[in-house]
């Protein structure tokens, strides 16, 4: 079904592999405007480390009024490496 639903004009898709990298430094490479952001970990941070998981919470420091949602499961449940 098409819903003839253009993307905003100011979206901005970025590849970031997360055991890797540094989600805000390679968002700020990719020359975002943090001036709000929304970003969307749906259905990924069971598959992450802890630490990579933490280096996406750096984005905390994002801009007043940006946004992060996520699920996440108990350590007990996790599917990835851990």
């Amino acid at each position: 079904m098409d819903a003839r639903v253009s993307p905003a004009a100011n979206l901005e898709y970025v590849a970031i592999d997360f055991e890797t990298t540094r989600c805000a430094r390679d968002c700020s490479e990719a020359a975002l405007i943090l001036d709000p952001t929304f970003f969307s970990c749906l259905g990924v941070l069971v598959y992450l480390t802890r630490d990579a998981v933490d280096a996406i919470f750096e984005l905390s420091q994002v801009p007043q009024g940006s946004e992060i949602a996520f699920t996440f499961s108990p350590r007990t449940a996790r599917l990835g490496p851990g």
